[in-house]
């Protein structure tokens, strides 16, 4: 996956004209104007076979689809995540990590943990935390009683907080989809004791678990 950058560093004294293909053109003008090329793995694991199966579909897909239906392109609905989702779409930094996952959360008797599954690519702790503490529809009630509420990415805790306003009602309703929805202010958990059991390990999800949000430890 790397091999397109090392080439554009290979040629990096070339100009655009002298430059084979576009590809190393756009790289060597990303590098130019002081950004990187992020890259982002969309799936793992895989046979060569099928690797270049699912290159292939990716590239009429991205040729294609927005000539299909400018509108098409958003959120998906798919209830579940697809087969084998833990090697699924990620950046380098998460797919490393996740290589290095070994062993399932470790919960004590008295820890009650919200875990809430998000998608993306955010990486920060601060970024993570944006995107899991709202909108979800859940009960205040029973989620305000929640030791830590975790983020979880691919079956791996990335995140780990505490709530320090508790559930609160979506206030700007901006769609019929936001009504019953709250969110919460967080702050992260910095005990590194703590964070050893959760961060980077894995929580297992129920087969055929469509709900975004999972109660994990010492609930009744």
């Amino acid at each position: 996956m790397f091999n397109h950058i090392l080439s554009s560093f290979k040629h990096k004294e070339l100009s655009e004209e002298q430059l084979v293909g576009e590809k190393l053109e756009r790289i060597q003008r990303v590098h130019n104007s002081g950004h990187k090329v992020k890259m982002y793995i969309l799936h793992y694991g895989l046979t060569n076979e099928h690797a270049f199966i699912v290159e292939s579909v990716l590239i009429d897909v991205f040729s294609n689809f927005k000539v299909i239906d400018d509108q098409a392109i958003g959120d998906l609905t798919n209830g579940i995540y697809g087969f084998d989702h833990r090697r699924g779409f990620c950046d380098v930094d998460t797919l490393c990590n996740n290589a290095n996952v070994r062993e399932k959360i470790h919960v004590l008797p008295e820890e009650k943990i919200l875990v809430i599954k998000i998608s993306g690519t955010e990486s920060s702790d601060a970024d993570i935390l944006e995107r899991v503490r709202k909108s979800w529809r859940i009960n205040p009630e029973r989620a305000n009683k929640a030791t830590y509420i975790a983020a979880c990415r691919n079956g791996v805790i990335i995140g780990l907080y505490t709530n320090s306003s508790g559930w609160l009602p979506v206030q700007l309703i901006e769609s019929q989809n936001d009504e019953g929805r709250f969110y919460f202010e967080g702050v992260s958990v910095t005990d590194k004791s703590v964070l050893e059991r959760y961060i980077n390990r894995i929580v297992e999800i129920p087969k055929g678990a469509r709900y975004p949000i999972l109660y994990v430890g010492g609930w009744k």
